[in-house]
């Protein structure tokens, strides 16, 4: 099978490997056939030796503590992100020279890209959307381009199969009139995402010394990665390693990961006028300002939407389109970390998820899509790929007030508003209230506490549902080959707490075995470790 370039009529490279397997996309998602096929190519995705994906220390208990003592599981979540986003001091000499790299490319009429793969996608599409609101009144919005692997379709779903190709980045890019001149920041959390690489590479050909690769693992780690190698060993290529240790979850690194690429850069991005001493400024002041934030404070509302969920019942996030994107983005990666149906499309899907995303006082779903991105949404209209990252399907998601409505067939559903009114952020679940005081505060920085907290929030509401042990992601699904490798990681880990030893090998076989039966409640790793010990 061989799918025709949308523009050019090129054949697309890597789709014979891949599109058999994206009629199930979104359940199982496989990225390759058989076992067989799996090890010829696992060693390139063999992730267990980055930092990345390492356990915690401090939240080897965090699924106990979820359960037993949930204001100190906030505050271990607290310590861990006020741990990792120092590294953005250690590193602060990279993200002036960002900065500067920014307000060269703009200050030429040229334009400034962000690209990255899931949750790094989501980030570069929510800088995106904070650089439009910075800059609403100078003449900026046509030099900010971001995109993410499979085009904003990916923002509700993550397109998996995506990620595991470069040529799928490189093409992005080029369709999106990368040009000389233009910037190119591209953000892995891992450093190891061939999507990114991809893009990375293929934007250091086109204008030297104008691709940017962000990553938090260290340059040691990375460099036994082919891919990996190849890009931080490129001249042409700006690295800003912001190694930040492990994340809470082990390899969740839409956490810790990603809060550091949201300040890195965006102190970079949505600052470029700013002294290199006002800037500095501003890092410290939005690090003292999370030492002083009470994570616990939202502990009544953890312990509200986790009894709701665990009576069958359903919630819908309501706010506005300003504060849309980063709560979004929590909600729907809820999913593929945790084992959840992801956001219903109510043009196909039959199921319903835990949660959704109303835009306050917008009725249509087109106007919700483009005030929420403060632009026009980029899809991906490839004819090969069969309309799964089109913009047809996005308008499938209605995030509008509409979609309130649209799940009153749900018998037990309920409201959860979060606003941003004045000087303060305000949460609220139906009579369980929280506020949080940002008088003072920018947008980078309530969208940087509004993560956090979300963050720390799902993670804990999930851990009082079961859906991770100690601080492993057990639930994880196996849909793309660094997620095969990740699961087969996890139940090696788990026999081994049993005193079992399998070889990686083994355990791939019995994972192969089980993946057609994976359910939403028969969970892969689960599946594969019942072989082991039945």
């Amino acid at each position: 099978m061989r799918g025709q370039d949308a523009k050019r009529g090129e054949p697309v490279q890597g789709l014979p490997f891949l599109f058999p397997f994206y009629h199930s996309i979104y359940t199982i998602n496989f990225m390759v056939n058989t076992l067989e096929e799996y090890l010829k190519v696992y060693p390139n995705f063999m992730l267990g030796k980055l930092t990345t994906e390492s356990f915690h220390p401090l939240t080897r208990q965090l699924s106990t503590l979820a359960n037993d003592d949930i204001d100190v599981a906030f505050n271990v979540l607290k310590q861990v992100d006020l741990l990792a986003l120092n590294i953005v001091k250690d590193q602060f000499e990279l993200v002036l020279k960002l900065k500067s790299l920014i307000k060269h490319t703009i200050d030429e009429g040229n334009k400034v890209f962000l690209c990255g793969c899931g949750a790094t996608g989501r980030l570069s599409i929510v800088l995106e959307s904070l650089f439009r609101q910075v800059y609403s009144d100078r003449d900026f919005s046509n030099h900010i381009v971001s995109f993410m692997a499979g085009g904003d379709v990916a923002l509700i779903k993550s397109i998996e199969s995506f990620e595991d190709e470069t040529q799928f980045g490189s093409r992005q890019l080029d369709e999106l009139g990368f040009k000389e001149g233009d910037l190119l920041i591209a953000s892995t959390e891992g450093g190891e995402t061939s999507f990114v690489i991809g893009a990375a590479q293929k934007a250091s050909l086109i204008s030297p010394n104008r691709s940017v690769f962000v990553y938090c693992n260290s340059d040691y780690e990375l460099s036994s990665i082919d891919r990996s190698r190849a890009v931080i060993e490129n001249p042409g290529v700006f690295k800003l390693p912001l190694a930040c240790g492990p994340m809470a979850l082990s390899g969740s690194t839409r956490m810790q990961a990603t809060s550091v690429m949201m300040l890195s850069v965006g102190l970079a991005l949505l600052n470029m006028d700013d002294s290199d001493g006002v800037v500095l400024k501003k890092l410290e002041k939005v690090l003292k300002l999370i030492d002083q934030l009470d994570y616990s404070l939202f502990s009544p509302l953890t312990l509200k939407e986790s009894e709701l969920y665990q009576k069958d019942q359903y919630l819908i996030y309501q706010t506005d389109s300003n504060l849309g994107l980063s709560v979004l983005t929590d909600t729907t990666e809820r999913s593929p970390t945790f084992g959840l149906d992801p956001f219903e499309n109510f043009k196909l899907d039959k199921h319903m998820s835990l949660c959704y995303l109303s835009l306050q006082g917008i009725y249509s779903t087109e106007d919700a899509w483009r005030m929420l991105l403060k632009r026009a949404p980029r899809c991906l209209e490839w004819p090969a790929i069969n309309g799964i990252a089109s913009l047809e399907k996005l308008m499938g998601f209605d995030i509008s007030e509409n979609s309130l409505k649209k799940r009153e067939k749900l018998k037990h559903q309920h409201v959860f508003n979060i606003a941003h009114n004045g000087d303060e952020l305000f949460f609220d679940l139906e009579g369980t209230t929280t506020v949080v005081d940002v008088n003072g505060f920018n947008q980078l920085e309530v969208h940087l506490i509004l993560k956090l907290l979300l963050n720390a929030h799902s993670t804990l509401v999930m851990g009082r549902m079961n859906r991770y042990l100690d601080n492993m992601m057990t639930w994880v699904k196996a849909s793309n080959l660094k997620l095969i490798d990740r699961s087969i990681r996890y139940v090696q880990q788990l026999l081994k707490n049993r005193n079992i030893h399998a070889d990686y090998e083994t355990v791939a076989s019995k994972l192969f075995q089980k993946l057609p039966h994976v359910t939403n409640e028969r969970p892969i790793v689960q599946l594969t470790l019942e072989c082991f010990l039945d």
